[in-house]
């Protein structure tokens, strides 16, 4: 056999992209890189540490778990899908850097205001605050990376960044153990200027508080050139949302697949983690903060585990021309460790495995969120990086949105018993396991045909 004949699970080679001479030096890129993570963990730290706190929150204010269920999804999500879309065009036009800190600065101080509320309404004005301020970030994040690493270190770059979001969410259950676990037994904290809060009150202002001094670090990153790859004059020039929508329609079953994928995994999970802390306290009788503590240790390994993994893979597979390239990561890792993992998690009377079946459904949480934004940077040029990661955040969020609530719901009307938060989750999550593999297994094709036509762009 001839030796340029490609292999079985190979296909053809695409026009070769830009050359690393034309990316800003390793240096400059890690330091940015360092910087996002840093702004993506505090911001899953802030949004996370609601969930800590849903039993003393309902109990303080008489809420039920749908309204928790509200508060956690729509009134973080409504704002933060919403401005998703012109953070994102933003993000194509205007300096990311800047963009970045003036969010930082929102979803802080809406984060501590979070902790002054004293009635429902003020507590979803509060989360709807910090929805406005993290809506700026990761548009403008995923399209600074695709300026800052070529096309095949890009996977690990995004996997990387995306481990800050289980580093967040980790760190704030065990932050916010450390601190509900210290303050136990008191009535009130007492902070200067502010005065006395409840305990679960204070939790926002410790972690809301520090975040504002990340807006001087992001301030130290340089704005990189963009790396323009022209789809037509027009597009070469801005982009504009015609051209933008063309492309959309050009290659649709990749965006209905991938977008679909994405779509399914995080409804799928976050039917589970804002309940995760609850579940523990009301099923195994753990206090608030060792159910913190716990499902935050188990998280931060899983997931971040799970995201070194996939940027690693997904750039093997992409570096060697792999048939479905990353988005084979999720293809397999979903049927194969989510949902035994969910079985295991929803079913077991006993902790230690429940947290096992815990571990794997949040080991291949990762997996897929890990390779998810690279995805996304793939099949798009560099001018519409911005409105593409947006737009992948509007379709998610109403996952995150439909997924918190559904449960809350389960619990509350179908099966009337706060503890049937795992009875739920499976009725809630199984159609959506379903949907999110056959969206994986199809959309192999269709996402080797958008991302070859991008690259052969540059």
């Amino acid at each position: 056999m001839s030796s340029t004949t490609t292999t079985a699970n190979a296909i053809p080679e695409p026009a070769a992209s830009s050359p690393a001479a034309a990316y800003p030096p390793r240096s400059q890129a890690y330091y940015a890189l360092v910087v996002f993570i840093v702004a993506n963990f505090v911001s899953f730290l802030d949004r996370s540490t609601l969930s800590l706190v849903v039993q003393p929150i309902e109990h303080t204010m008489g809420l039920s778990d749908t309204q928790m269920g509200l508060l956690q999804g729509f009134a973080f999500n409504m704002f933060y899908s919403l401005l998703a879309i012109p953070f994102g065009f933003l993000a194509d036009r205007a300096n990311r850097m800047r963009m970045i800190a003036f969010g930082i600065a929102g979803w802080c101080i809406m984060t501590m205001l979070t902790g002054l509320a004293n009635s429902y309404g003020e507590l979803l004005i509060a989360r709807m605050g910090v929805g406005i301020g993290e809506a700026a970030l990761t548009p403008a994040v995923v399209s600074l990376i695709g300026d800052y690493f070529i096309p095949t270190q890009r996977g690990k770059a995004l996997g990387v960044f995306t481990m800050s979001n289980f580093l967040g969410s980790g760190f704030a259950g065990i932050i916010g153990g450390a601190i509900l676990g210290h303050f136990k037994g008191q009535a009130q904290v007492v902070f200067p200027i502010i005065g006395g809060v409840a305990v679960w009150q204070s939790l926002f202002i410790f972690v809301g508080m520090p975040g504002l001094l990340l807006v001087l670090l992001v301030l130290t990153a340089k704005e990189p050139k963009r790396q323009t790859a022209s789809i037509s004059k027009t597009a070469e020039g801005d982009a504009s949302w015609s051209v933008f929508f063309r492309h959309l329609a050009q290659y649709k079953w990749a965006f209905i697949c991938t977008l679909g994928t994405s779509s399914m995994v995080t409804y799928t999970a976050y039917t589970c983690i804002p309940w995760i802390p609850t579940y523990l306290s009301r099923n195994f009788g753990l206090d608030v903060a060792a159910a913190a503590k716990v499902s935050g240790m188990t998280s931060l390994f899983a997931g971040v585990i799970g995201c070194i993994i996939t940027g690693v893979v997904g750039d093997f597979f992409t570096s060697k021309n792999q048939r479905g390239g990353r988005l084979r990561v999720s293809a397999f890792c979903w049927p194969t460790l989510a949902i035994p993992g969910l079985f295991l998690f929803t079913t077991s009377h006993t902790l230690m495995v429940a947290m096992a079946g815990w571990a794997m459904f949040q080991l291949a949480n990762g997996l897929s969120f890990g390779s998810a934004y690279a995805i996304i940077q793939e099949i798009v040029p560099s001018r519409m990086k911005g409105r593409a990661t947006a737009l992948w955040y509007l379709i998610n969020a109403l996952g995150t949105s439909m997924g918190t609530l559904v449960t809350a719901i389960g619990t509350q009307y179908l099966f009337k018993d706060p503890a049937a938060i795992p009875q739920a989750i499976q009725i809630m999550a199984a159609p959506a396991v379903i949907i999110g593999i056959c969206f994986m297994w199809f959309g192999l094709k269709p996402f080797d045909r958008a991302r070859h036509a991008v690259q052969a762009m540059r």
